[in-house]
C-alpha cells in the first residue's frame, strides 16, 4: 500500500480510493455507512474502513450536512444561564445530545423578547435541525401582545420543543411543538398542604415574580386554590421587576407586620427570592426553621443544609427529556405524546428532621 504519512492536505475519498485500489463510488458508499445497501462485501468494507482510519480520514462536516440536509446541531435559547436551573438543564440537554452525536448552539435572550427572536433567526441562518426554547415572559403590567405570534413565525417549520413554561397566546401543542414542563400546580398545592398539616398556620404568604409565564402562574394558582380550600388566610407579594433586592419586598413585609398580618409560613416561587425573604425576616427577628418556615422552588447546595423546605426541580431530567423529544421530532419518529409533565417531590430537612 502507498505511503501517505507525509500528506499534509486533508485526506479525501480519492486518496482512500487510490490507497486501497477501490473505486471512488465504492469507497464513498462504505464511508457513508451504506455498504449493505449497495451489496458491498464485508471484506471490502472492512478494508476501506481500515485504510481510512490509518490515513486519518475524517468526514467533511459541511458536505455531509448538504448530503443529508442535517447539521446535527440544535439551537437552545434561554432567558439567561446564570441561575442553577439553567446550568443543570444544559447538562441534561448535552447528555442526550452526546449519545446522539449532536451538538448545540446556545444563546440567551437576557429577558428581552426581541433578543430572543434575533437568536432564533440567527440559528435558522446557521441551519440548526431543531430548537429548545425557554421563552422569556413579560411582566403582567406590560401590553406586548404579539410576542407569541412573532415567536411562532420565527420558528417556522423547524422542529421545536418549548421547555419549562409557555406564554400568553402560545400553545405549543397546537403549533406542533413538544412541550416539557414540571408539575408546578401540584407541587405548590402540596407545599401548602405540608405547611398547613405540619404547623397549622393562620396565614400563609406567597412571594414571586408577577410574570406571564405558565410555570409561575401555575404555582400561584396552586397556592391560591389550596389556601382557599383549607380556609387559610393568604398574603401575596408579587414583584413587577426582575430584581430580588427590590424594596417592594421589605416595604411589604413592614406593612404586613404593622397590620399584624405578617405570615411566618411562606411559599416562594424561586430559589433566589427565598434567600432574600429569609434574610429580611431574620432582620425582623425571626429564625428560619425555628419560628418561620419557607417552602421554596429550589434546593440546597450539596453538603449544606439551610432549613428551607425544598421543592427540588428536575432540571437535568427536564433538559434530557426535552432533547430526546426534539430528536424524535427531527427524525420524524412517531411520537405518541408531545407533552411531558415531570413530577416534583417536597424535601424537608429542618433541625435534623428529614422527610420526603
Amino acid at each position: 500500500m502507498a505511503n501517505y504519512d507525509n500528506i499534509e492536505a486533508s485526506i479525501t475519498i480519492d486518496y482512500i480510493s487510490a490507497a486501497c485500489s477501490k473505486s471512488r463510488t465504492t469507497v464513498s458508499a462504505v464511508l457513508r455507512g451504506e455498504a449493505k445497501k449497495y451489496r458491498i462485501s464485508d471484506k471490502t468494507a472492512e478494508q476501506i474502513r481500515s485504510t481510512a482510519e490509518q490515513l486519518g480520514w475524517k468526514p467533511n462536516f459541511f458536505a455531509r450536512s448538504l448530503n443529508k440536509k442535517k447539521t446535527k446541531t440544535i439551537g437552545v435559547v434561554f432567558p439567561d444561564v446564570f441561575e442553577r436551573f439553567m446550568g443543570e438543564t444544559i447538562r441534561g440537554i448535552e447528555t442526550a445530545l452526546q449519545s446522539a452525536d449532536y451538538r448545540m448552539l446556545l444563546s440567551t435572550s437576557r429577558f428581552d423578547w426581541k433578543e430572543e427572536l434575533y437568536a432564533i433567526e440567527n440559528f435558522r441562518y446557521r441551519g440548526v435541525d431543531g430548537f429548545i426554547i425557554v421563552p422569556c415572559a413579560d411582566f403582567t403590567y406590560t401590553k406586548q401582545q404579539d410576542h407569541a405570534e412573532k415567536l411562532i413565525k420565527q420558528i417556522g417549520n423547524i422542529p421545536c420543543v418549548i421547555l419549562d413554561r409557555s406564554i400568553p397566546k402560545l400553545n405549543p401543542l397546537e403549533n406542533g411543538y413538544g412541550f416539557v414542563v414540571q408539575a408546578d400546580y401540584i407541587a405548590a398545592s402540596n407545599a401548602v398542604r405540608y405547611l398547613a398539616k405540619s404547623y397549622n398556620p393562620k396565614i400563609i404568604g406567597y412571594l414571586g415574580f408577577n410574570l406571564k409565564a405558565s410555570s409561575l402562574q401555575n404555582r400561584l394558582a396552586g397556592f391560591r386554590d389550596t389556601t382557599k380550600e383549607l380556609g387559610i388566610t393568604s398574603q401575596e407579594i408579587l414583584l413587577d421587576y426582575q430584581n430580588s433586592t427590590a424594596i417592594d419586598i421589605s416595604s411589604s413585609l413592614l406593612i404586613l407586620k404593622q397590620q399584624k398580618m405578617l405570615p411566618l409560613h411562606w411559599l416562594v416561587s424561586t430559589e433566589g427570592l427565598s434567600y432574600r425573604l429569609a434574610s429580611l425576616l431574620e432582620d425582623l427577628g425571626y429564625r428560619l426553621g425555628y419560628d418561620m418556615y419557607i417552602a421554596r422552588f429550589g434546593n440546597d447546595i450539596p453538603f449544606f443544609k439551610t432549613n428551607f423546605i425544598n421543592i427540588p426541580q428536575p432540571h437535568m431530567t427536564m433538559g434530557k427529556t426535552a432533547t430526546e423529544l426534539l430528536l424524535e421530532l427531527i427524525n420524524k419518529r412517531e411520537t405518541l405524546d408531545h407533552y411531558r409533565e415531570l413530577p416534583i417531590n417536597i424535601e424537608v430537612e429542618i433541625r435534623g428532621r428529614h422527610e420526603t
